[in-house]
C-alpha cells in the first residue's frame, strides 16, 4: 500500500525543497524537516524550521480527487501517479509554511494573561486567520505558486474530517475554514442555526482580520474575535476537543522498513526520511526564465473605433471634472517652469556657446518661442494581467488624464500595456499611444483590457529598445505600474516566477540605466517592498488616487528641477 511513499523517501528531495524554501523566503536560516508524526505541516518561528508531512491523511492515494484537484487548480498535462501526488502535496504544504514565515507574527501579547485552555483556543483562532490570509491574499503576489495552494485546498476539502461530536466552537472553526479556504468545490454545508448565529457576531471583525496586510493588526483582530466568542458562548461551548484534523493514525512506523536506509539517516528517526529525487523534473512547476522561445506580439492601435470615439468624449469630460485639481496644478507648474527657463536664459544663456560661429544664431530665444523646451519623455508601461481587471476603469481614467495633460503641453509620451498568455509562449505588447501618434488615436486607451499573466523580463528589454528608437529626449522616463510580482507558465508547463526571475529583471533595469532611461516602479494596491526586490526603489500606491498623485509628483519634479 505504501510502496510509492517508501520508494520516494530518498536522500536529495529534502535538500531540494529546503533550497526552494530558502529562495522563496529569502531567508538562509530556513530548514526543512520531513515527518509523519504531525497532522499536516508547521513552521517554528523561533528556529526557522518548516516541518511537513508528505503523506497527510494518505490523500496522495486518492486518484479521483487528484484529477479533480488538477482540473480546479488549472494544472495541466499531468496524469495521476502516487509519486506525482506526493510531490504536489509536499510543495503545496511547503509553500504554505513559507508564507507563514514571511507574513505571520506568532506573538500575541494578550496570550500571556490566559490559561492553557484559553491560550489553545486563541492559538487556533490565530492560525485560522493567518491560514486564510496567506492563502487568499499573500500568495496572490506569487501567482505561479497559487495552483499548488489550490490543489492542496481541494484535497483537504474532500478529506476534511470533523470530530464525531464537535463542540459548537469546533463547528464554527470548521465552517469558517470551509467557507474561506476550502471553497473551490462549492460543497459548503449550511451551518447549524446556533453556529450561524455566532458566526454573524464575529463576521465583520473576521473580514477585517483576514484582509489586513499588517501582521500586528491581524493579531489585534484575532484577539477581538477571541473576546467576542468568549463573550457570546456558554462556558461549556467555549472549548475544543482532543481530536485533530487530518490525523495520520493510518500511517504508523510499522508500515515502513527502516533497515534499508543509509546508516547516517537512522539516527534522525522520521526526520531522516527524504524524498523524491529530481523533484522538479516531471512537474508543472519547473522554472525557466529563458525568453528565447517567447514570441512578442506587438499590437498597435492605430485606428480608433466609432464606439470608442463616442465613449472617449463622454469619459474625458468626466475625467477633467474628477481630476480638476490635477489639471490646475499642472498648469501652474508649467507657468513656473516657463518662467524658470526664461530667467535662466536671460541670466546665463544670452548666447548659446554652440552657436558662437554663426552670428545669426547667437541670440537667446524670446519668451513666445519657449513652448517646446520640455527635455524629457514619458512612457507608461502598465501591467495587463488579469489581476488588474477589477481596477481597469480606474486605470483607464488615470491614463486618459495623464495623456490629456501631456498632449496639451506637447510632452512626448507613450502608453503601453503587456500581458503573457498562460500555457502559451506568447507575450502581447499593446501600444495604445505611440510617441508620435496623432490626437485621433487618443480613444485607443479605452482598449485596455487586463487578462492572463505577465513576463516582465522580455517586456522590459523590448521597452528599452523601443524608447531609444522612438524618442530623442535626453531624459526618457519609464513608469512601471504593477499590482504584483510577475508570473507566467509556458506551453510546456515551465514557470517564470519569483524568486528565480529577480536577476532577469534587475539586469533589464540595469541596461536601461546604462542607456540613460530612468525607471519609476509604482506598486499599485500591492506591497511596494516586494516590487523593490525586483525594480529597486518603488512608489507605494494603495489606491487610484495615490497612483495618479505619484505619477504627476515625479513629472512635477522634472519640470521644476
Amino acid at each position: 500500500m505504501y510502496t510509492a511513499l517508501k520508494n520516494l523517501l530518498i536522500s536529495d528531495f529534502r535538500e531540494k525543497e529546503e533550497n526552494f524554501s530558502i529562495k522563496l523566503t529569502n531567508n538562509k536560516k530556513i530548514r526543512l524537516n520531513l515527518s509523519l508524526d504531525i497532522p499536516t505541516a508547521m513552521y517554528n518561528h523561533y528556529t526557522s524550521e518548516i516541518t511537513i508531512n508528505p503523506a497527510t491523511e494518505g490523500i496522495y492515494q486518492a486518484k479521483r480527487t487528484f484529477n479533480e484537484a488538477l482540473k480546479i487548480s488549472n494544472i495541466k498535462h499531468m496524469e495521476y501517479t502516487e509519486t506525482k501526488a506526493l510531490k504536489l502535496v509536499s510543495r503545496g504544504l511547503n509553500i504554505h509554511e513559507c508564507m507563514h514565515s514571511i507574513y505571520t507574527n506568532p506573538y500575541i501579547k494578550e496570550a500571556n494573561n490566559l490559561g492553557e485552555k484559553e491560550k489553545e483556543i486563541l492559538n487556533i483562532i490565530h492560525n485560522m486567520v493567518e491560514d486564510i490570509f496567506i492563502e487568499k491574499n499573500a500568495v496572490k503576489k506569487y501567482e505561479g505558486l497559487l495552483p499548488f495552494i489550490i490543489f492542496n485546498s481541494v484535497f483537504y476539502e474532500r478529506f476534511w474530517k470533523d470530530n464525531d461530536k464537535p463542540t459548537l466552537l469546533e463547528e464554527l472553526f470548521n465552517y469558517i475554514n470551509r467557507k474561506n479556504r476550502f471553497n473551490y468545490c462549492n460543497t459548503l454545508p449550511k451551518p447549524r442555526k446556533e453556529v450561524d448565529k455566532v458566526y454573524k457576531k464575529i463576521k465583520k471583525v473576521l473580514k477585517k482580520a483576514i484582509r489586513n496586510k499588517n501582521a500586528n493588526k491581524r493579531n489585534n483582530y484575532t484577539y477581538k474575535i477571541y473576546e467576542l466568542l468568549k463573550g457570546n458562548l456558554k462556558k461549556e461551548e467555549f472549548s475544543v476537543g482532543n481530536n485533530k484534523l487530518h490525523s495520520c493514525s493510518n500511517l504508523s512506523e510499522e508500515n515502513f522498513e527502516t533497515k534499508d536506509l543509509d546508516g547516517e539517516n537512522e539516527d534522525f528517526g522520521w526526520e531522516a526520511y527524504k524524498f523524491i529525487k529530481d523533484v522538479d523534473r516531471d512537474r508543472e512547476s519547473e522554472i525557466d526564465i529563458n525568453h528565447d522561445d517567447i514570441e512578442l506580439n506587438i499590437i498597435r492601435y492605430n485606428e480608433q473605433s466609432i464606439n470608442n470615439k463616442e465613449k472617449y468624449s463622454i469619459l474625458l469630460k468626466e475625467i477633467r471634472k474628477k481630476y480638476k485639481r490635477i489639471y490646475e496644478q499642472f498648469k501652474n507648474v508649467m507657468v513656473d517652469y516657463d518662467y524658470e527657463i526664461e530667467n535662466k536664459k536671460i541670466i546665463g544663456q544670452m548666447i548659446d556657446s554652440r552657436n558662437l560661429v554663426d552670428h545669426k544664431k547667437r541670440y537667446w530665444k524670446s519668451q513666445y518661442e519657449i513652448t517646446n523646451i520640455v527635455d524629457f519623455s514619458v512612457m507608461i508601461l502598465i501591467d495587463g494581467s488579469g489581476s488588474m481587471d477589477s481596477y481597469s476603469k480606474d486605470i483607464i481614467g488615470i491614463l486618459l488624464c495623464l495623456h490629456d495633460i501631456l498632449y496639451k503641453y506637447n510632452i512626448k509620451h507613450s502608453i503601453v500595456s503587456h500581458n503573457a498568455i498562460f500555457y502559451e509562449n506568447d507575450v502581447n505588447i499593446n501600444i495604445y499611444w505611440d510617441y508620435n501618434s496623432n490626437n485621433k488615436e487618443s480613444s485607443n486607451i479605452l482598449e485596455y483590457e487586463p487578462n492572463n499573466s505577465t513576463r516582465d523580463g522580455i517586456v522590459l528589454r523590448w521597452a528599452n529598445k523601443y524608447i531609444l528608437e522612438k524618442q530623442n529626449s535626453r531624459n526618457p522616463l519609464l513608469f512601471i505600474i504593477s499590482d504584483g510580482l510577475p508570473s507566467h507558465v509556458k506551453e510546456n508547463g515551465k514557470v517564470y516566477s519569483v524568486p528565480y526571475i529577480i536577476d532577469d529583471i534587475k539586469d533589464s533595469i540595469l541596461d536601461m540605466k546604462k542607456n540613460g532611461i530612468k525607471t519609476y516602479p509604482l506598486a499599485f494596491n500591492t506591497s511596494y517592498e516586494d516590487l523593490e526586490k525586483l525594480y529597486g526603489k518603488s512608489y507605494r500606491c494603495d489606491n487610484p488616487n495615490m497612483l495618479i498623485n505619484n505619477l504627476f509628483s515625479v513629472i512635477y519634479k522634472k519640470l521644476i528641477k
